[in-house]
């Protein structure tokens, strides 16, 4: 049976040659193609989480690329799916989320864990007793549990291996051309210096991606796999997977986590690199708020109502821009004041100063003033400092925004 996600296709062509070969190369290359699956199933969910306050799509990935064993794997997707993450999970993809989960009595799931466990008892393991409903779930916890006994598992005959293999790729293959997660539209991105994209389509209906050669900078995005969750307004790049603009090999992290590098490894190769460890370096742990997040209710600056943040000490006063500034603040008919320029030159602490010197002075100007702040890292004079968001979508800042003004005051 064929399969039309590409990177799952180059690893059937992997299983192919292996089969030639001998029964033991065939069940190696089983294994292979099952963590595979996981792991690309794994992390096409974490690719699905919206942005949060608490960073689940961080943490799942910061989980993941530590990972020395399948097990985290699934753990992280167990909690993706059906944990507080689960929350976060990008609309177009609840399809997804009730597949894995869904429990069937009959269908293709069961059939697949019934001959997974088949598979198990040909090789000589206890198989762990099956449920009367099974999800998907089920059939990747339990292809796991065939993967790290054999692994250890010294003493399995040919013989074995022969009555093994036919079980385990059925159940791979139901697998393979069932989950949802290959049937997205799935492409490799590459920016050109015109500014359009090489689209390398990997799976799914890749036409949603065609605007992209065609005309420049419709997005900017760096370089890599990404799935199209809802049209080109909704690229997620599918972190911890590599791959180049033509698609011959893919990676998929494989632990060996330190403070530099961590091991990618190809499922179709058997080749290892290293990538770059900096970006998952920052705990997953809560981060501290702030020092500009705004207060959590109303107080009063002159006839003003107002959740301002207090003034940080060591402010440098700069006359000709806050004079400038609240100038603007005055104007009646200036309905948007844009500050822009690099990071870490003052914007937010020069906003500030204005702000509570004009409420303070121009008692009749605002009857109330309402700060947000969507900060992600406060850049100090010691260095970057990441923060916890106070809010990151716009029911965040609905949902702030209701709780100052039915607050009693």
């Amino acid at each position: 049976m064929s399969i039309s996600f590409l990177p799952l296709a180059k690893l059937q062509e992997r299983l192919e040659r292996d089969r030639s070969d001998s029964d033991v190369a065939l069940f190696q290359a089983l294994l292979l193609f099952g963590e595979c699956i996981l792991k690309l199933t794994v992390a096409t969910m974490a690719a699905t989480l919206q942005p949060d306050r608490d960073r689940s799509r961080y943490s799942a990935i910061y989980t993941l690329v530590r990972a020395d064993g399948l097990g985290v794997w699934c753990d992280v997707l167990d909690r993706i799916v059906t944990g507080p993450p689960s929350q976060c999970i990008h609309p177009a993809a609840r399809p997804i989320q009730t597949q894995l989960n869904q429990k069937h009595r009959t269908d293709w799931p069961p059939e697949a864990l019934g001959l997974l466990t088949d598979a198990i008892s040909a090789i000589g393991i206890a198989p762990n007793p099956n449920p009367s409903r099974v999800s998907v779930r089920d059939c990747l916890r339990s292809f796991v549990h065939l993967r790290n006994k054999t692994r250890g598992h010294g003493a399995t005959k040919s013989a074995q291996y022969t009555s093994a293999c036919p079980k385990l790729e059925k159940s791979l293959m139901l697998l393979a051309n069932n989950l949802l997660v290959f049937q997205l539209p799935w492409a490799f991105l590459h920016q050109n210096l015109s500014g359009k994209y090489r689209v390398t389509a990997l799976g799914g209906d890749s036409s949603v991606f065609s605007p992209l050669r065609g005309t420049p900078n419709i997005v900017t995005v760096g370089n890599g796999i990404y799935l199209a969750l809802d049209g080109l307004e909704d690229l997620s790049r599918i972190d911890l997977v590599e791959s180049d603009s033509d698609a011959t090999d893919f990676f998929i992290a494989n632990g060996q986590f330190n403070e530099t590098h961590y091991e990618i490894l190809s499922y179709i190769t058997g080749e290892t690199r290293r990538a770059p460890s900096a970006p998952y370096l920052i705990p997953a742990t809560q981060l501290p708020p702030s020092h500009t997040e705004a207060l959590h209710e109303l107080d009063t600056i002159g006839n003003c109502w107002t959740n301002l943040p207090q003034l940080s000490s060591g402010y440098i006063a700069r006359p000709e821009l806050q004079k400038l500034l609240r100038k603007q603040l005055m104007l009646q008919r200036h309905e948007l004041v844009t500050l822009t320029g690099p990071g870490g030159i003052g914007k937010t602490t020069l906003a500030l100063r204005v702000l509570h010197d004009l409420l303070s002075d121009e008692k009749d100007r605002y009857s109330a003033t309402i700060w947000f702040s969507a900060r992600d890292i406060d850049l100090l004079s010691s260095g970057p400092k990441p923060v916890k968001p106070h809010a990151v979508t716009l029911q965040d800042f609905v949902q702030q925004l209701c709780t100052l003004v039915d607050s009693p005051h």
